[in-house]
């Protein structure tokens, strides 16, 4: 059995200068009970050199290493956390959060008021902040796996790793399914989803405990947003009712960049002469039909196939009204894929 309580999990590659600036400042917490637990996954440079001269001066199995023999992709590592993981609790962070002050103790606090939780959500302050993101005013307790997809106010938050904290005998069962819907990017959902029964309780919290600085990872571009769209809505297919199907749908197709920004970047692209432009269009098009059966999004993926016929005057046409209306540049849309490439990295 553990000493440790809870295990702050970091999966990481190729950060080594941040995750030892984390696990530094993770240490200053003054907790006994809590494990670290970091997944290297094969770093160019092995991340137990960089972080030796921190393990010198702790405790036997306060910190515990582990390196991939190879790159098993981010979903995958993240999930190996859960196979590793030697507490009751585990909290996955990346190397970039930064705790508020005394966040890990309201954690455990949390934890120690809701021992008999499947999973507990933690809300996140966004830095800078974002509008559209909603924050809840209050906490709840749901029970069993259609209140919990009822009380989901935003998609991005309830998947983000840095805000969840898992009962690790609970969902580790339903790991092969994780792993099944790993390129989701909601595979660590797919195991509480799995896990709860209609009696289980989980608690939705409206502290605040991390920042997260800079954009979400799903909103660099457009490419990386359409391949995170079309893999996430495979979550539909687990073995849901069709009521809770059909709320988690819609929570899903709200969680997703508006039909304006994806038609805009297809438009501009497309002036600029990337043939990709037009594939991506179609496989878009027929994604929202299949998903979104809204009259607005038909009117507007109808009127947005007359526009990819002539996109180099309805960009400029666009562009007018964008910085008439809104005072910006439509163009600022149309990142070349060099470009999207090197931020999705």
């Amino acid at each position: 059995m553990s000493p440790y309580a809870l295990t702050i999990a970091i999966p990481t590659y190729n950060r080594n200068e941040l995750l030892l600036r984390s696990v530094r400042y993770l240490l200053q917490e003054p907790t006994d009970n809590v494990k670290l637990l970091v997944l290297d996954n094969h770093s160019e440079v092995p991340v137990s050199e960089t972080l030796l001269p921190v393990m010198e001066s702790l405790q036997t199995g306060r910190l515990e290493i582990h390196r991939n023999v190879v790159n098993v992709g981010s979903a995958a590592n993240m999930l190996r956390c859960f196979e590793l993981c030697q507490t009751k609790w585990i909290w996955l962070i990346t190397e970039k959060t930064v705790l508020k002050p005394g966040g890990i103790t309201k954690v455990l606090q949390t934890l120690e008021d809701h021992p008999d939780c499947v999973f507990i959500n933690f809300d996140v302050a966004l830095e800078p902040p974002l509008r559209h993101i909603p924050h809840r005013s209050e906490s709840i307790t749901t029970t069993g796996r259609a209140e919990l997809i009822r009380n989901i106010l935003y998609f991005g938050t309830i998947i983000d790793q840095m805000a969840n904290v898992y009962s690790v005998p609970r969902c580790r069962p339903f790991l092969d399914k994780g792993y099944f819907y790993a390129a989701s990017g909601a595979a660590q959902l797919v195991l509480v989803l799995l896990a709860l029964c209609d009696t289980d309780h989980c608690f939705l919290s409206c502290d605040q405990i991390v920042t997260r600085i800079g954009k979400p990872p799903q909103e660099l571009s457009s490419w990386s947003t359409l391949a995170f769209a079309q893999n996430c809505m495979t979550v539909l297919n687990l073995p849901l009712t069709r009521s809770e199907r059909k709320i988690l749908q819609q929570k899903l197709i709200e969680f997703m960049p508006s039909l304006r920004h994806y038609i805009a970047k297809f438009i501009v692209l497309a002036a600029d002469r990337d043939p990709s432009a037009y594939y991506y269009f179609s496989h878009y098009v027929h994604l929202m039909t299949f998903h979104d059966r809204r009259l607005y999004t038909r009117l507007a993926l109808t009127a947005a196939r007359f526009m990819m016929m002539a996109p180099s005057m309805t960009a400029r046409c666009l562009d007018r009204l964008a910085q008439w209306g809104f005072n910006r540049s439509i163009y600022e849309a149309g990142e070349t894929r060099e470009q999207i490439a090197r931020a999705s990295r």
